[in-house]
């Protein structure tokens, strides 16, 4: 056979693996139980604020600010609770007598601090005011004054108009689905490799297809029905946020909304490789579970530094591990929806997740060929790495 035809041959194999992986998994129970969960999940996040009382209503502690200040933090939902000194007000906000914190001293800008997570939207508007009046005193301090300044229209110019707090729960949601997706879809990857091998259905599938292709066309199939669902949970929540009145769609939750799909696809290739030599490895159904502790650990420490991120997003610290793979697919489009991350700050985690992406399919692939038909006893790492390392025999 012709190696132009051996590769038609694979390719039509590849879609007919991936096409039965689609069409079995997205008619089960699990697939729409799971969707509908999913979304009634968000469904409850975004009416939940309509019903918590006292809500819109803060206190907060100020000590070492301008009269000016203290005027833009001052709204109607805000009250303002002056401070002696910044040990009352510190100690006010540890007892729970204050929601937030802004100090300020005469050599520094004005620090917002909270002590609760359920206050960074409140932070996030603190913040922005702050700079808003900082700004305006810079240009005031230059010699443009208010009635100087005019505001001219810009056409159909569309900014982005998403407040903090808005871009704060977006990164949240952001990060919380695609974690969930690409770690649920790398899951059902591994189950279905050991199941094919516990039932040795493998050895019926590889007298006829060879095992890249038949790897290749289950990750295909599995990541199509993991892109599937998320973008069925994606516009099920936009369409109950913009019913509910509670997102503005602007220029940045589009753009992140759209660069997500393309973090699903390298984030999802890279665990689905790791999940199915680990599966491959596994000789029955109940091995599994104990054979990817050290991959739900990995995965618990990622969504730690997701949710601690969330706090400050625009930490140095988070900005250097955004760049680790596989920590970036998460990380990188949380920063672009708290509008932390610059083009740069895509683009270059992009490609190193990619380049490791390519060397884990390279590693995993050779793991999977040669531990598929093992049944027994589990072999160890590093036999199977000399293994995977030797000449593989010609396939049929």
């Amino acid at each position: 056979m012709r190696k132009a035809e051996r590769d038609y041959s694979a390719l039509a194999v590849v879609r007919l693996i991936a096409g039965r992986e689609l069409r079995v998994r997205i008619r089960s129970a699990w697939f729409v139980a799971g969707t509908v969960i999913t979304v009634v999940v968000i469904a409850v996040l975004v009416f939940m604020p309509r019903f918590m009382p006292g809500d819109d209503d803060h206190e907060i502690a100020v000590v070492g600010l301008s009269a000016q200040q203290e005027a833009v933090l001052k709204t109607d939902s805000a009250r303002l609770r002056r401070a002696g000194d910044a040990g009352q007000a510190r100690a006010w906000l540890e007892g729970d007598e204050v929601d937030a914190l802004v100090a300020g001293t005469p050599s520094s800008p004005p620090q917002v601090t909270i002590a609760d997570r359920s206050n960074l939207a409140l932070a996030g508007q603190l913040r922005d005011r702050l700079e808003r009046h900082a700004y305006a005193a810079r240009l005031q301090h230059l010699g443009v004054t208010p009635p100087s300044v005019r505001i001219e229209p810009m056409g159909n110019v569309r900014g982005d108009r998403s407040d903090p707090g808005q871009r704060m729960v977006f990164a949240y949601i952001v990060s919380l689905m695609l974690f969930s997706q690409i770690v649920g879809a790398g899951g059902m990857v591994a189950q279905g490799v050991v199941e094919e091998k516990h039932t040795r259905v493998i050895e019926i599938l590889l007298a006829k297809v060879r095992p890249t292709v038949l790897l290749v066309g289950k990750v295909i199939g599995i990541g199509m029905v993991g892109l599937i669902q998320l973008l069925a949970v994606a516009v099920a929540g936009v369409s109950i946020a913009l019913a509910a009145g509670t997102l503005d769609i602007g220029s940045t939750i589009v753009q992140v909304a759209a660069t997500s799909l393309v973090w699903y696809v390298l984030g999802f290739v890279f665990y689905a490789f790791v999940y199915a030599a680990v599966g491959a490895m596994a000789s029955h159904p109940e091995d599994l579970p104990g054979m990817t502790v050290p991959l739900q650990v990995f995965n618990t420490a990622a969504l730690l530094v997701a949710v601690v991120g969330l706090q400050d997003m625009g930490a140095r610290w988070l900005a250097l591990i955004s760049y680790v793979p596989p920590f970036s697919a998460v990380l990188v489009p949380m920063r672009m929806a708290g509008g932390h991350a610059g083009t740069t700050d895509v683009v270059v985690p992009a490609i190193i997740l990619a380049i490791a992406t390519v060397c884990v399919a390279m590693a995993g692939g050779r793991l999977y060929r040669r531990s598929i038909t093992h049944l027994g006893a589990r072999k160890r790492l590093p036999k199977m790495r000399r293994r995977a390392g030797a000449p593989a025999k010609a396939d049929v």
